[in-house]
């Protein structure tokens, strides 16, 4: 805490998030209304400016993996794309970026727009940061996640928050992480999980801190 600047975003879609409790409990996508009136709502990620509309994206409107009308194209992506951006141009250096999602217990990586695709530059450091990290996360109360580059482990996503937090934003570590379970209650996870999730993936969090300072001390010494 004392090394590093946390910027958080507890909750990018609040208009989904809001639907969700109100009328629909499995909604996905934003509430942005797109060309055909039936079909509400965008992917938000989906819609950053990587890789945009490739493998894992929908060009259809009704679709829960709609892409939007183009990169971008969000108002919550175009928030959180100009706010980094902005202090990466005014010289701040981003070292990680963390997107939190459900469900499936897994540390994500790059790259996600497509399996055929080599690994980035970074991906033993990244294999290696991830596997202490869900490490960190069995020793609390046995949770088992598994680790890897998201198009291989997971399913293509194009236009996705991690290849664009690696690519552009130029955050070494960039994950994901699908929190629990790992389908006995997928999305609607009980009430009395949400605590332990919270105080694993906390460790998760210290564990990933610790290995980059680490990172630093050693770029410090060469």
């Amino acid at each position: 805490m004392e090394t590093f600047d946390y910027y958080i975003v507890p909750l990018l879609n609040v208009d989904g998030y809001a639907y969700s409790h109100s009328t629909d409990r499995l909604w996905r996508k934003n509430r942005s209304p797109n060309h055909f009136p039936r079909c509400i709502g965008t992917d938000l990620n989906r819609n950053y400016p990587n890789h945009w509309n490739e493998e894992g994206a929908s060009g259809n409107e009704c679709d829960v993996c709609y892409r939007g009308d183009h990169e971008s194209s969000e108002a919550e992506i175009q928030g959180i794309v100009n706010f980094l951006m902005e202090l990466k141009v005014s010289g701040t250096e981003f070292l990680s970026l963390i997107d939190f999602h459900s469900y499936s217990q897994m540390l994500l990586y790059p790259w996600a727009y497509s399996a055929n695709v080599g690994y980035p530059p970074d991906y033993t450091d990244h294999s290696e940061a991830a596997a202490v990290g869900v490490s960190a996360i069995k020793s609390v109360y046995g949770t088992i996640y598994t680790h890897g580059p998201v198009a291989k482990l997971l399913y293509s996503a194009s236009g996705n928050s991690i290849d664009w937090g690696y690519a552009n934003l130029g955050a070494k570590y960039s994950y994901a992480v699908e929190l629990r379970d790992t389908g006995e209650y997928g999305f609607l996870l009980p009430e009395d999980q949400i605590e332990p999730t919270g105080v694993e993936t906390f460790e998760l969090v210290r564990s990933l801190g610790k290995t980059y300072l680490r990172e630093m001390e050693m770029d410090n010494l060469l």
